[in-house]
């Protein structure tokens, strides 16, 4: 059964170092929570004390509602998947993932029963009998899921669990975590410095600074709105603007931008914004003879776009990402052009 996860003032100093400063947090049941930061922000921190590994030095920590602070790691009901695997290389597959059951003394009937249902919750059905040294990282990556989810937890705690895989097999698991999300209903929290990871399998994301949190919400309402402009280039938002002004207009705010205004809708924003994002994948160039005007500064290909720097008239830098197929030919260096700012391009950032 999914769990609730609560921190209460929840701190870590070690000695004359604060590693994390202190905050409140509540993780639903059954949600896909992500701990999003660089190295260093206190993701990692957070994910040990939820996970018992470590002790708060002040606040404490709920589970459904129960004060589980001095509760021991192996007493929590949650299981983690660490970054880098912590496989019995002398063990075959399925002694590895039924480790655990086995410690609780579970009779070995059952345990070769929930062992095999947990392999083919990670598609390795037939892989029990392996040797870990036989497998590839992402066969090695589902044994640790399996060894974790076979147990039934409550919640499950991922560290960087892709950290040191190719793309294409960092995408594969990326999609397996959210395929196991939906079928177990448990409440899993990951850690990643990745942002597309964060983006792609979150319900919810913190985005963690220097031991803080700077903003919690929905991946889309992060990217929407973005706190500020640490959680703005963090999530992918790089083009930072101060637009000539900035007018409440109605439901809109009126953004004038290189002498062009566009309405942008204030999405619950009360106070006036002093600066915008602007969303690289909504500027194209113009087909018609309005628009801003621009010169191109940079010119990248990079596949199935080209990323295009663009300098507005009054100095700012943009960047546009063009689809391949869309590219001018001809385009470079010193070139001007007109570029249109699409619905959704400009980002209104709360502080």
């Amino acid at each position: 059964m999914a769990i609730t996860i609560g921190l209460q003032g929840v701190s870590r100093r070690y000695g004359s170092v604060t590693a994390l400063h202190e905050l409140d947090l509540e993780i639903k049941a059954g949600e896909f929570f992500t701990l999003l930061g660089s190295s260093g922000s206190g993701k990692s921190t957070t994910l040990k004390i939820i996970g018992g590994f470590e002790q708060p030095s002040t606040g404490s920590v709920f589970f459904d509602g129960q004060d589980v602070t001095r509760t021991p790691a192996n007493r929590r009901p949650c299981n983690t998947v660490f970054q880098n695997l912590a496989l019995f290389p002398h063990m075959t597959v399925a002694e590895n993932v039924g480790y655990g059951l086995r410690v609780q003394g579970e009779a070995k009937p059952r345990r070769i029963e929930r062992v095999n249902d947990a392999l083919s919750l990670v598609n390795l059905d037939g892989y029990g009998d392996r040797g870990i040294a036989m497998l590839s990282g992402g066969q090695q990556q589902r044994v640790a899921l399996a060894r974790a989810l076979v147990m039934e937890p409550g919640i499950l705690l991922l560290d960087e669990p892709l950290t040191g895989l190719d793309e294409g097999l960092r995408q594969q698991m990326r999609d397996e975590f959210g395929r196991l999300h939906e079928k177990t209903g448990a409440t899993f929290v990951l850690v990643t410095h990745n942002q597309d990871e964060a983006l792609t399998l979150s319900d919810r994301m913190a985005i963690m600074h220097d031991g803080k949190i700077e903003q919690v919400g929905a991946p889309e309402d992060i990217l929407n709105t973005p706190n500020n402009e640490f959680v703005a280039r963090f999530v992918g938002l790089e083009s930072i603007l101060v637009p000539e002004s900035i007018k409440a207009d109605g439901k809109n705010f009126a953004v004038s931008i290189a002498g062009q205004t566009y309405a942008v809708p204030r999405g619950g924003l009360e106070r006036t914004p002093q600066k915008v994002a602007i969303r690289s994948d909504r500027v194209r160039f113009s087909e018609t003879a309005t628009g801003v005007s621009a010169t191109i500064s940079y010119r990248h290909f990079r596949g199935r776009h080209h990323e295009v720097g663009l300098r507005l008239a009054d100095g700012a830098e943009i960047t546009a990402e063009i689809p391949t197929e869309s590219m001018p030919d001809g385009l470079g260096i010193g070139d001007e052009v007109k570029v249109d700012l699409q619905a959704g391009a400009i980002i209104l950032m709360k502080n």
